[in-house]
């Protein structure tokens, strides 16, 4: 569970750290639009993963509450 729980907050501290990219680019007025399609296809990726992770977990977790 602990596992789980640090892949979350890296996926997420990834997305923030693209976020944060994007915005001192965007103040710089050097956007790439490739690049902000790479970091867009990153982030609905690693959003897919995310959700993928939790609703398998939540699944786990209801089971093991049958039991």
């Amino acid at each position: 569970m602990e596992a789980d729980v640090l892949k979350e907050i890296q996926i997420r501290t990834e997305c923030l750290i693209d976020m944060y990219e994007l915005i001192e680019q965007n103040q710089l007025g050097k956007v790439d639009k490739s690049h902000v399609e790479a970091l867009l296809h990153r982030f609905r990726a690693q959003s897919h993963d995310l959700k993928t992770l939790v609703s398998n977990r939540f699944k786990e977790l209801k089971a093991s509450l049958k039991i």
